[in-house]
């Protein structure tokens, strides 16, 4: 028995480490999950006790369907130049959900401890650099200054965190209770700190968004869904006021967006994304059920890059996996995706308690990632999110 507890309490250290890497440096959340899986596989008891977690057979075909179309396209059209790359993070993505299913109760709930302590983490390392700037030490050189995916995901999580708080808020009503003036204190702090750190339009956006999902879900009413929206934009205005990134960051985005449809000029972060988005849904339509191949988008994009934007041309995908995978592998491989991304949906809705709250707000995150990143292909950005997105799954839903 001794040697039973001393497993699992292991298992819990991984996961809480789990969690908290969503904010550390790319690599380490896969290096943890690597090790859950063997321990998973090598130990009996963990066997049988996540073999139990089995989800139900609808979600399993639909994460085969979701796996091996690729597969079957690439068999269909051959190599191209990104195919093994793109195999390799579709199969790895169906595996996080597989494993995001089969987690226990407590699992999970020791990886969103995690990602909460992780986010205060990022945020007191933040606001300390403000005051005395920090050495450029590896575990946190992309919390200080913007590099790349890195410091995107980290605020997109944030943000996510900040959800989660005040999910957690909700479940501790009423409000006198210490518990929740807790839980709201740090989701407003959290919110305040993606708010004025952040330059990621993607994390504004979610930031904003997860507000409105979590009431929704909360009062599961037309009345509530109104009071969600008035919510939703009295956010938008409130913080279109107070944080001069946000304000700044979507004005540019709208006159880049109108100079690449005035002139065509895509050398902008926006006029990219256009540029990429436009020629990725007129090859949909031009190759509908098929698509034109797993790792095609390069041998696409690049040559088009090259005329008209062409610091661009080495972009590997189009920052919006929906249109990247419906392009490559037509209509019917979208469908699967959506079908995937649909269940979840569905089920967290259905889920009347706080497991259902928090995986509706993290579909939300990965529907507006997915629509201006790739969290899907980026190993980085989607990582944690997919892993706990799928872990917020019950087998047993409430009624």
């Amino acid at each position: 028995m001794n040697k039973i507890d001393k497993i699992q309490r292991g298992m819990h250290g991984l996961f809480f480490v789990f969690g908290f890497s969503a904010f550390l440096p790319q690599g380490l959340s896969a290096a943890v999950l690597l090790l859950v899986l063997i321990g998973w596989l090598t130990f009996s008891k963990q066997r049988q006790l996540h073999m139990q977690q089995l989800p139900s057979k609808s979600i399993m075909l639909l994460l085969a369907a979701f796996a091996l179309w690729p597969f079957l396209v690439a068999a269909y059209y051959g190599w191209f130049t990104d195919t093994t790359t793109r195999l390799f993070h579709m199969a790895r993505v169906a595996l996080m959900l597989q494993m995001g299913l089969m987690t226990t109760s407590s699992e999970r709930l020791i990886a969103f401890k995690g990602l909460v302590w992780g986010g205060i983490f990022t945020s007191l390392v933040m606001l300390v650099h403000q005051v005395h700037p920090l050495p450029e030490w590896t575990v946190w050189h992309h919390l200080l200054e913007v590099k790349g995916s890195q410091s995107s995901r980290a605020m997109i999580m944030l943000a996510l965190t900040a959800g989660v708080c005040a999910a957690m808020c909700l479940k501790n009503r009423p409000y006198s209770r210490p518990p929740s003036l807790q839980w709201l204190t740090m989701a407003v702090f959290l919110a305040f700190v993606v708010g004025f750190f952040s330059i990621s339009k993607n994390a504004q956006i979610i930031l904003l968004t997860l507000p409105v999902v979590l009431l929704i879900h909360h009062h599961r009413s037309v009345r509530g869904g109104l009071m969600a929206i008035a919510f939703f934009v009295f956010l938008t205005v409130v913080a279109w006021k107070l944080f001069p990134s946000l304000s700044g960051r979507f004005t540019q985005a709208m006159v880049e967006l109108q100079n690449v449809m005035n002139s065509g000029n895509c050398e902008s972060s926006v006029g990219v994304r256009f540029a990429m988005y436009k020629m990725a849904w007129s090859q949909l339509q031009l190759h509908p059920w098929v698509g034109t191949g797993i790792g095609s988008f390069v041998d696409y994009w690049a040559p088009m890059a090259e005329k008209s934007c062409p610091s661009t041309a080495g972009i590997r995908q189009p920052h919006n996996d929906f249109l990247l995978f419906a392009m490559e592998s037509g209509w019917l491989g979208l469908i699967t995706t959506l079908a995937v991304i649909g269940w979840f949906v569905k089920t967290f809705w259905q889920q009347t308690n706080i497991d259902g709250s928090v995986g509706l707000m993290l579909c939300s995150t990965f529907i507006i990632t997915g629509m201006v990143n790739s969290p899907m292909r980026d190993a980085g950005i989607g990582f944690v999110m997919i892993f706990l997105l799928a872990s917020c799954y019950k087998k047993t839903t409430p009624k």
